[in-house]
């Protein structure tokens, strides 16, 4: 708008005053940027390496969520989910792994796995016997005996626990002590409790720390032993999961979660929610793994080293298969 005295014509516009030099609108959008043009209208700018699809922001090779060979792929399309044909899917079959994305969208199995193997996907609660109502619950992580060709997911089976995770021969060094069982509802941990967890990426594992970690599991027994579903709940400091995902090295991220992209995902959507240190700032991000149990047996140490030496015990448990991942 001109500006001018009374009784004098207005001066012309000016570049840069009135409405053309007021702050476009936020439209909430994390990936993108509303400027003005050099005709002053508020036009919206797409951040590189997103897409921005049925007003939400996508993250470049993030798959659409029912159909996981459709992905954003912004130097094709960042308006819509495409086809891209050779990167890494999942085909619903635990008994396949390398499944990779065909030419028109589907998901095509790839070679054909031991079942049995769990691998580093299994983690071990030991619950100690106490007086039926308290008891301490250990937690491992590890996978099944060498040798053993037994169905982790039926009773019985044989397990060895990863070196890194006890002390001595099988001294735990994470769990919840005076863990209560009431009825059939086991509970352990509270404000207090820490509980390690294994982020995974293909073949990579992060380890990250769950502070203020509660676990509750619902028990039932079948064949001499315990059986159940539960859960693990607890929340992570956003500042320490970006450090461990960048600490990790790039070139073993498997497409399309490449590092970059994964600490983009990280700082973008998981928003702080859990005030643990009590300063009346939020730094940590909530969660909840849900996990199934089955009883077995821990035989021993199981080194990251083919030439660890096991020094075998042998001790009933109760153990679970996390189910989130």
């Amino acid at each position: 708008m001109g500006t001018g005295v009374p009784g004098e014509p207005a001066d012309a516009d000016v570049p840069g005053e009135g409405d053309a030099a007021e702050p476009c609108p936020d439209d909430g959008l994390a990936c993108t940027e509303v400027l003005r043009d050099e005709e002053g209208d508020c036009i919206t700018v797409l951040q590189p390496g997103f897409c921005l699809i049925g007003g939400a922001c996508w993250f470049a090779f993030q798959p659409e969520p029912e159909l996981p060979c459709f992905f954003c792929v912004p130097d094709l399309d960042a308006g819509a989910f495409v086809a891209y044909q050779g990167l890494a899917c999942d085909d619903g079959d635990p008994c396949t792994s390398g499944d990779v994305c065909g030419p028109e969208g589907e998901c095509s199995p790839g070679v054909p796995t031991d079942c049995n193997d769990l691998n580093a996907d299994t983690v071990q609660w030991r619950a100690t016997p106490g007086d039926g109502t308290t008891g301490d619950l250990y937690q491992y992580y590890g996978e099944r005996w060498p040798g053993a060709t037994c169905e982790p997911a039926a009773p019985g089976c044989q397990w060895a626990v990863y070196s890194i995770m006890v002390s001595g021969t099988c001294g735990p060094l994470y769990g919840f002590l005076e863990a209560a069982l009431a009825g059939n509802l086991l509970v352990g941990g509270g404000p207090l409790g820490t509980a390690p967890l294994y982020l995974v990426f293909g073949s990579l594992r992060i380890l990250v720390m769950v502070q203020a970690a509660r676990v509750e599991v619902t028990l039932s027994l079948a064949g001499g032993g315990s059986v159940g579903q539960g859960g693990l709940a607890g929340g992570v400091n956003k500042q320490s999961l970006l450090a461990a995902v960048e600490a990790a090295p790039a070139d073993q991220f498997p497409p399309p979660l490449l590092r970059d992209i994964v600490l983009q995902y990280v700082t973008l959507y998981l928003q702080p929610d859990l005030d643990l240190d009590h300063d009346g700032s939020p730094k940590s991000v909530s969660l909840g793994v849900p996990f199934t149990l089955v009883s077995g047996e821990i035989v021993g140490p199981l080194g990251r080293l083919a030439d660890t030496a096991f020094s075998p015990f042998v001790a009933q448990s109760t153990f679970a298969r996390l189910t989130g991942y």
